[in-house]
């Protein structure tokens, strides 16, 4: 017998087992028969007991795979909140103007929508917001018509009903240009929007692996994460909803580790509603875009006179379009006023340009 061996008799008895091992030196043929017997039923107790627990860690390793692969969720929480602030955002634009006085003429944020299907989505999670948000369904309505009368419009994407064209709308041989020139909420309002946008682009991109929808695998994790986030089983201001860590662990399950771009999904709707509300609330600039939408150069003068020292900000959405070979004709330009989106077949992704202007 080793000295191991004598270590582990002697734990086997606990208390009594130095008497044990004094046993075993004087009379091994008598002792070690029954220490043999209690060994194996030793061995018989913590092999069940393993296959136990064995079931119970299985459900825990399942339950926290994904989360053990998430390496940036914790200080992309920390960090969100601050970077989603009014402040932060202005911030960054001023420091971006800074870099940037020797060419005054040249937007400092620029950005693409190459997926239309997105602005559906996040419409419907601002929509689905709203509902929760306010009870008061007049409040509620005014501000989901400015989204989509002026906020979709201004971003290319057509109205989803007939509630009135507000957007400035220049347009140069194929080209279609809108203008707008607000103050600090609307310049808020659309870096809050295309924050949402990115991320349901990123949570769509990730779950389908990087690339195109492949198989109906795939187009049931996308249909799955649609559940999740348009059905409000995680809003965490409406009590007895779908719990954060429960949301996160099906978002991880559903998109992989990249998933933590969604985890302060709440959060950035909250912060968008409550822009929408603000601008919603001082509709002078929206008056004046309404009546001077066809003339660029008075318009900005006359913003100037109405924001007095406040920054102005130009927003500008430019696309080309495509125009369709069943509309060239004599017409064109009748065709072009009455029903602009059927005159063209296809157009460029919209571009969004961001100034902050002198």
């Amino acid at each position: 017998i080793t000295a191991l061996n004598l270590r582990c008799i002697e734990r086997l008895y606990g208390d009594h087992g130095v008497d044990v091992k004094e046993t075993i030196r004087k009379d091994p043929a008598a002792a070690l028969p029954v220490i043999l017997t209690r060994l194996k039923q030793k061995q018989d107790e913590w092999t069940k007991c393993r296959e136990d627990l064995n079931l119970v860690w299985a459900d825990v390793y399942e339950k926290y795979h994904y989360k053990s692969l998430d390496h940036h969720s914790f200080s992309f929480k920390q960090q969100d909140s601050k970077f989603l602030s009014a402040k932060a955002l202005v911030s960054e634009i001023k420091d971006l103007k800074k870099k940037s006085q020797k060419e005054s003429n040249i937007p400092h944020l620029e950005y693409e929508y190459l997926d239309r299907s997105i602005h559906e989505d996040v419409f419907k999670l601002a929509q689905f917001s709203s509902e929760e948000i306010w009870s008061n369904k007049e409040k509620m309505c005014k501000v989901l018509r400015l989204w989509n009368s002026f906020l979709e419009l201004m971003l290319g994407v057509p109205a989803n009903e007939e509630i009135g064209n507000g957007a400035a709308d220049e347009r140069s041989g194929d080209v279609d240009e809108r203008v707008f020139y607000g103050n600090e909420d609307f310049y808020v309002l659309f870096r809050l929007h295309r924050i949402l946008y990115e991320r349901i682009s990123l949570a769509k991109t990730y779950c389908t692996g990087g690339g195109e929808m492949n198989g109906p695998g795939e187009i049931q994790k996308i249909l799955l994460v649609h559940h999740i986030l348009m059905q409000g089983r995680y809003i965490p201001y409406k009590p007895n909803r779908f719990e954060n860590h429960e949301f996160e662990d099906e978002c991880r399950a559903i998109i992989g580790n990249q998933s933590y771009v969604l985890f302060t999904l709440d959060k950035l709707l909250y912060r968008l509603v409550k822009q929408l509300q603000a601008v919603v609330a001082d509709n002078k600039l929206l008056q004046l875009y309404e009546s001077e939408k066809s003339r660029n150069t008075v318009y900005y003068e006359n913003a100037r006179i109405l924001l007095h020292d406040e920054n102005i900000y130009r927003m500008e959405c430019v696309r080309t379009l495509i125009q369709s070979p069943h509309y060239v004709s004599p017409l064109r330009n009748l065709l072009l006023f009455i029903d602009p989106e059927n005159l063209f077949q296809s157009s460029s992704p919209p571009r969004l340009s961001i100034q902050l202007m002198d």
